[in-house]
């Protein structure tokens, strides 16, 4: 008979001790980065200058950083 405990450690593995948030806040070096992802309104914004450069290569466009709702 197999150990039930036995297979599920094997199966899944121990969650980390600390969390991310846990070894920053004590100090501890952490090997990954997340990186800031951007907005769903400076994705919008990035995309409408891309595509006006795209449309007018001679022209140079600036977009405008308000919001697009107020």
């Amino acid at each position: 008979m197999v150990g039930t405990r036995l297979k599920n450690k094997n199966t899944h593995p121990a969650v980390p001790v600390m969390t991310e948030s846990a070894k920053v806040k004590a100090g501890i070096q952490s090997a990954k980065r997340r990186t800031k992802k951007p907005t769903k309104d400076e994705q919008i914004r990035e995309l409408q200058a891309r595509l006006a450069a795209a449309e007018r290569p001679d022209e140079s466009v600036a977009v405008s950083k308000e919001p697009l709702v107020s």
